[in-house]
Order: C-alpha cells, then structure tokens, then sequence
C-alpha cells in the first residue's frame, strides 16, 4: 500500500498538481504522512520518500477512508485518485 500511495504522489507532481487528496484504508500510512516526526517503521523510508516529494503541493489533504466505503465510489474508476 505504501509503494501504491507514493506511486500516487509521483504521478501527482510529474502532472504537475498542486493541491492533493490522498485517501486510502490504511490508518499507519495516513497517520504516517500527516506526522512530521521521524517515522521508524518499516515503511518510514518509503513515508520520508512521499514527505520530501509533496513539499512542492500547494495543499494536500491526506484522509483513512474505511475499506468498506470505498467499495461505492461516486466516481468512475479512470478519475482523479490518489492511493
């Protein structure tokens, strides 16, 4: 999941976006990029990795959306999203 998130975060700045939604189901990824301390888990390098390539986003919201809410996206499946 941390390598889909990051994934997302470099297609965002390549495009040239400045303001990002990231949302996925997993809470320790979320909460990892929304903390700014030193992240030691086993994906903190990957975490640091999205954290020093998102300082040029103007604006990023970073959400836990529960796995069962993503199921019925309002959205189709080729838009805009992030993780």
């Amino acid at each position: 999941m941390a390598l889909a998130v990051r994934d997302g975060v470099l297609w965002a700045v390549a495009k040239g976006f400045q303001n990002v939604v990231i949302e996925g189901d997993s809470l320790q990824i979320v909460s990892a990029l929304s903390d700014h301390s030193c992240d030691r888990s086993v994906i903190g390098h990957i975490v640091e990795d999205m954290r020093i390539r998102s300082t040029g986003f103007l604006q990023s919201l970073k959400m836990c959306v529960p796995m069962s809410a993503t199921k019925a996206t309002p959205w189709p499946i080729d838009s805009l999203a992030i993780a």
